[in-house]
């Protein structure tokens, strides 16, 4: 619910009755509330989000991720390309200074959520505030214009009911801490009253410590600083869940709906306002104690007992005035909520006070806790008792009375009453003393109240003897109408009809006056053609219930005749086809004389009944009866509820296409199961261009004669940014050091490809002119877009040789004794300028057990102009001592820029 302040209407939608969720829209105006019919409506919803958006003059309501606007003739679906997952409970206002719907929280298949989101009117956005309220579901919120900020109470949590306050500025949740909190409750309301500069919260689901769960129906109002009970002269009585909106034209706060979850499946349609103008309503103020006695036990004299907790409820039909709380005795009153005059506490409303038990001497110590007020007598007081011990005294008896007690009496005398025994507290003995009562139970008590007073001795105690009371009420509920006339039928002596002549019937009662019967119409008047019904009462203030009645008819002429089977409410049916549906129904008249009256009926029973409401006649005829012909009417609702969307598409993920900012997708839309059919509106549309990211896909159909009228499915489409690629990438390069270092190699980075307007930048981990060092060296380079999953990437080698170039030559490769093995060395020199190279030879042996051992080395050095070559030989002479064998020739050639080594071999034979 909302105010539409541009109409001056408080707007609902939906809600649940306690057997179906609601789909229809109505107006209050200040006076009266009216129903609009609208196609396409949204689904039937109940704990959805709805808000005005002043800006744009609409209401917004979100239900299972479809958005909604109201503008005051119809309802407008508003497709978006992101929305708040579907949810219940969760809590909707709108931020007139920043123009945007703010939404929080709520509960959906998966759980509790704790996310915030922002509607500006095209699209939903999610926030991602650095701090927030917990997830929960039932919170309530308000936007207070005044200070810019939307106002977040309460809700329930996984664990508990909370009640904490917070505050959104846009950007930034931030909790306050007031000194004075409201009870934890979650399914309360809150609205924000510009008149007053406060936010109102009514009732809600509260938690009590030490006292209850359950509906309340206090009124707290926040001033952006603290919190501070509202204690107004009437209330909504305690409910949870209803909706609340502040009315700008009227200065009022209006509340609608909710139910008290003490009573199951009781849903209230009632309409409250809250304002400064509202009258008092009239009636009676009256109070009641949760106890008549309240007992504190025994703590040592000088030490204060546990408290202990009194509920005062405001039980009479007026509001309440509590001029003073005051306690006697050895009592102190340490805590109370409860207003003072001129602050009332309406009717159904409740207030706690807390006292204390401090023993200032030994033995039993009584008082009580006083009232003054301006329900009956004045004032009114709890008994208050206890004991004080001390060491060498002994004090502690005490007597705490049963709670009072009321029965109906069962005859003249009253009625025998049984009640519990009054509990002795005696520390000192093992077995209690008994008590004794001045009316034991199971005594006769006479109508009316009785003081039951009980007392407990002990002769070891300080008092020795204590007594406490309780009270029995009887109620004299023995007030009845005996000897009521039987149905008279009298002949009509004219067009007037006839006077009709009774003895009243005769009161009975204990007292020795029986009351006076009065019955309307009397005795001896004219009654008209017809029935009239005679209804005659006495009352008597002692008896419950005061006043009873009794009623005869009076029939004048032949007018028996009557509706003995007729529906009485609405039959509601579901449509079988799109004709309707066939519904029966019974409608039967009676009469005294056979074979009774005729009756027809303008849809007869049975017969097929169109979608929407028709209105059904039947009359029932008798020629002899006066009236001829009796009529009746009865509504019939058949509705066509079969209407949704089938084989919605599941969620699509596509790539986009290489170098484009989005993607073709195509899509079969939803089925409509439905009677008779209707097209399918989807948006965006099948072979729509999706951007990158993730898309809102939403689907309707509207069929004005289904319940509801629209149905709506919602899938997302996801388009990856997948076209960043790198192109130009280098092959790759071998290149000559030129000095101990290696080189200095450059080369042209690669280019990044995507579709975004901007380069994405290319970084490579050895960047082109750079030195790299001798050997191969591996080049990563990498570009990173966001939009992208992942990165592209791309690698090539660089290899830098030494500016020696070595080859290798062995001859012969098969050696005998006395023959001489030549290993030549070739040198190039590659670089670019002269170097001295240092040619080193090493001969190993491998022998048949695969050692080996170095035969021979040997060395030369060679200078080498640039692009210069140059050779070396070394000789192996092979004796008849020459192991026979594998032998291995290992040459290095170094200079400046590095080593280059070569391998050749021979056996000797």
């Amino acid at each position: 619910m909302d105010y539409d302040s541009r109409r001056a209407r408080t707007v609902l939608f939906g809600g649940y009755d306690g057997s179906i969720a609601l789909s229809d829209t109505w107006e209050w105006d200040g006076s009266a509330w009216s129903a609009f019919s609208a196609v396409p409506a949204p689904p039937a919803a109940f704990g959805k989000g709805m808000a005005y958006d002043s800006a744009r003059g609409v209401s917004v309501l979100l239900v299972d991720s479809v958005t909604w606007e109201w503008n005051g003739s119809k309802w407008v679906l508003r497709p978006t390309a992101s929305a708040p997952s579907s949810r219940n409970w969760t809590a909707m206002a709108y931020d007139s200074a920043r123009r945007q719907v703010v939404l929080f929280g709520g509960q959906n298949s998966t759980g509790l959520l704790g996310d915030t989101w922002t509607y500006d009117g095209t699209n939903w956005t999610k926030s991602s505030p650095a701090r927030a309220p917990s997830a929960r579901q039932g919170t309530a919120m308000a936007f207070d214009s005044a200070r810019g900020v939307v106002v977040l109470f309460g809700g329930r949590t996984l664990d508990q009911r909370m009640n904490d306050t917070w505050e959104w500025d846009g950007a930034t949740w931030t909790q306050r801490n007031p000194s004075t909190v409201p009870l934890a409750r979650l399914f309360h309301s809150m609205a924000y009253d510009t008149k007053l500069g406060r936010t109102v919260m009514f009732g809600g689901d509260r938690f009590e410590p030490y006292q209850a769960l359950g509906p309340i129906n206090d009124t707290w109002v926040w001033d952006g600083t603290n919190w501070a009970r509202d204690w107004t002269a009437a209330a909504p009585s305690p409910r949870a869940g209803q909706y609340m909106a502040y009315d700008s034209s009227h200065d009022d706060t209006v509340l609608f709906g909710g139910t008290d979850e003490s009573y199951p499946d009781v849903y209230s349609n009632e309409t409250w306002e809250l304002g400064l103008m509202n009258a008092t309503p009239p009636g009676n103020p009256a109070i009641s104690f949760s106890t008549a006695t309240q007992s504190f036990g025994a703590p040592t004299v000088g030490m204060t007992s546990a408290p202990a907790t009194i509920l005062i409820t405001s039980s009479g039909t007026g509001p309440l005035l509590i001029s003073s709380v005051s306690t006697t005795g050895d009592f102190a009153l340490t805590g109370n909520d409860c207003p003072l005059a001129p602050d009332p506490l309406a009717p159904r409303s409740y207030c706690l006070i807390q006292l204390t038990f401090t023993p200032t001497l030994c033995g039993y110590r009584s008082g009580a806790v006083n009232v003054a007020d301006n329900g009956p007598n004045g004032s009114q007081s709890v008994f208050l008792q206890g004991a004080g011990v001390t060491a060498g005294c002994d004090g502690d008896l005490l007597v705490s009375p049963p709670k009072d007690v009321t029965v109906n009496a069962t005859g003249t005398s009253g009625a025998v009453v049984k009640y519990l025994s009054p509990n002795v507290l005696d520390s000192d003995d093992a077995d209690p003393p008994a008590t004794t009562c001045d009316h034991p139970t199971g005594s006769t008590f006479p109508i009316g109240t009785t003081v039951v007073t009980c007392q407990a001795t002990d002769s070891d105690d300080v008092p020795s003897t204590v007594t406490a009371s309780f009270r029995v009420t009887v109620n004299d509920t023995d007030l009845a109408l005996t000897n009521v006339p039987a149905d008279i039928t009298a002949t009509p002596s004219g067009a007037s009809g006839a006077v009709v002549n009774y003895t009243p019937p005769t009161a009975a009662d204990e007292e020795a006056t029986a009351p006076v019967v009065d019955c309307s119409p009397a005795s001896g008047s004219t009654f008209p053609v017809g029935v009239t019904i005679v209804t005659c009462r006495t009352s008597d203030s002692d008896d419950t219930p005061s006043t009873i009645s009794a009623t005869f008819r009076v029939r004048v002429g032949d007018a028996d005749i009557a509706w003995t089977l007729i529906p009485s409410t609405t039959i509601h049916a579901t449509a079988t086809g799109p004709n309707g549906a066939s519904v029966n129904y019974g409608a039967v008249a009676a009469d005294e004389e056979p074979p009774g009256p005729s009756v027809t009926c303008d849809h007869p029973a049975g017969s097929t009944f169109p979608l929407g409401l028709t209105t059904v006649t039947c009359q029932a005829t008798d020629s002899d009866d006066t009236p001829s012909t009796i009529t009746a009417t009865f509504q019939v609702l058949v509705t066509d509820t079969d209407l949704a969307l089938t084989n919605v598409p599941a969620a699509i993920n596509v790539n986009a296409a290489l170098g484009s900012p989005g993607a073709t997708v195509t899509f079969t839309p939803p089925t409509v199961s439905d009677d008779d059919g209707g097209p399918v509106s989807c948006v965006p549309a099948s072979e729509s261009s999706f951007p990158i990211g993730t898309t809102n896909v939403t689907c309707w159909v509207t069929d004005p004669d289904d319940t509801p009228n629209t149905a709506t499915a919602v899938f997302p489409v996801t388009v990856n940014d997948t076209d960043l690629t790198l192109v130009g990438v280098p092959a790759d390069i071998t290149t000559v050091a030129t000095g101990p270092s290696g080189a200095v190699v450059t080369y042209t980075t690669p280019t990044a490809l995507d579709e975004d307007p901007n380069p994405v930048p290319v970084t490579c981990d050895h960047a082109s002119g750079s030195t790299f060092p001798v050997g191969a060296t591996t080049v990563m380079c990498q570009a990173v877009d966001i939009d992208d999953p992942g990165s592209a990437i791309a690698f090539f080698h660089v290899t830098v040789v030494p500016d020696v170039q070595l080859t290798l030559s062995v001859s012969p490769t098969t050696a005998h004794a006395h023959g001489t093995v030549t290993t030549t060395a070739s040198l190039k020199n590659l670089g670019t300028a002269s170097t001295r190279a240092t040619v080193t030879y090493t001969l190993m042996f491998t022998d048949s057990t695969y050692n080996t051992s170095t035969v021979a080395t040997d060395k030369a050095v060679v200078t080498l102009a640039a692009g210069a070559t140059a050779s070396r030989s070394f000789s192996f002479a092979v004796k008849n001592q020459t192991p026979t064998g594998f032998y291995s020739v290992i040459v290095t050639a170094s200079d400046i820029t590095g080593n280059v080594t070569n391998y050749g071999d021979f056996t000797v034979v």
